[in-house]
């Protein structure tokens, strides 16, 4: 809806693994490509220990999820591209 919707192109934003059990970013590929969105990818190297105390900040609580990783790549994969797209 919202591609419809837009007078450009919807921003979409993933990340992708080496590991090919863990990576999914050819799905989100075939998705931008349905939809025609503007598509920034990035293939990360994880590494829980170098961003621990980020996510320690940004969760504010103690947070035993393991999506929480992925979550601060994708995250910090969005806000480079909407710093360097266009605003609406």
């Amino acid at each position: 809806m919202m591609s419809k919707l837009m007078k450009r192109a919807v921003t979409t934003c993933s990340i992708g693994f080496e590991e090919k059990k863990y990576d999914e970013a050819e799905y989100a590929r075939q998705v931008s490509k349905l939809f025609s969105t503007d598509h920034h990818e990035e293939t990360v190297h994880p590494n829980a220990i170098e961003i621990v105390d980020k996510l320690a900040c940004t969760d504010d609580e103690p947070f035993a999820d393991s999506s929480a990783i992925p979550t601060y790549y994708v995250s910090k994969n969005c806000a480079r591209t909407s710093y360097r797209s266009t605003r609406w």
